[in-house]
């Protein structure tokens, strides 16, 4: 699988997961029933793993990472007002007051674009300096917190453990499936906890094996070639972020509440 046909089934998982936030599945099909009702909603949680891998592999192979940071930041501010406008025809959706603009946090390419940083910054300093490399990740980690990132800390977390195991060495394969596992709880251990706290065995599962699924898939199905990618295609996939979450959100306010 290429890095391209990748980032396309990150774009199926991705709309597939926020549709369904605005037509939850026992609405859009009602006759469905279990294991496939259970097993839709893991479909959605591949897309955030893959495209941290996808991050991690275009920092190592683009040919100005300035330029792909400036992309991504471009589009992250691009896409905040589609961003919330989302949220706000979810909370309709459900009956719920309407999210401010602030409250709703910064969106997934503002995550990405401050993981480039974090891995440039690591990259630079790894091998002169390990303890300031160390340093870097955790300040880029305090801030993905303060500025209430999505993912925050727990994406950054896993953009370095891909970062890591994408640097060419040869590793057992039992070693690379337990520190994805691992990559994949501890990037949403907050999430993981609060749902264990309240007893949500099916929340706890699907946001960690759906997580795990997406980093395995990921890392070990794609080949890690680019594949054939016009300008237009590219462009494309960028416009399609904030123009889906634009056509939802706008959905979601019109319709009534459930």
């Amino acid at each position: 699988m290429t890095i391209i046909t990748l980032k396309l089934l990150g774009i199926c998982s991705m709309v597939w997961d926020h549709f369904s936030c605005i037509f939850p599945l026992p609405l859009l099909l009602p006759g469905l029933r279990p294991p496939f009702s259970h097993l839709l909603p893991y479909f959605g949680r591949l897309a955030a793993p893959i495209f941290l891998y996808t991050l991690v592999s275009g920092f190592r192979h683009t040919g100005s990472r300035k330029r792909y940071a400036g992309r991504l930041l471009a589009f992250a501010a691009l896409s905040q007002p589609p961003y919330w406008l989302f949220f706000c025809g979810e909370a309709r959706r459900y009956g719920q007051p309407l999210p401010s603009f602030g409250e709703t946090g910064c969106n997934i390419l503002f995550t990405l674009f401050l993981g480039l940083v974090m891995l440039e910054l690591v990259e630079r300093l790894r091998y002169s300096n390990p303890a300031a490399a160390a340093l870097a990740a955790a300040a880029c980690m305090l801030l993905a917190r303060a500025l209430d990132l999505e993912g925050r800390e727990g994406y950054l977390l896993i953009l370095l453990t891909l970062y890591f195991l994408t640097d060419g060495k040869k590793r057992p394969r039992w070693l690379e499936l337990l520190l994805l596992l691992l990559a994949a709880v501890l990037g949403r251990w907050r999430l993981l906890l609060l749902a264990a706290e309240a007893g949500m065995r099916s929340t706890v599962l699907l946001n960690t094996l759906g997580p795990f699924l997406g980093l395995a898939l990921a890392f070990f199905a794609c080949s890690g070639k680019k594949g054939s990618c016009s300008r237009r295609l590219q462009w494309g996939m960028y416009l399609f972020y904030p123009l889906h979450l634009l056509a939802l959100g706008l959905a979601g306010l019109m319709l009534p509440p459930m």
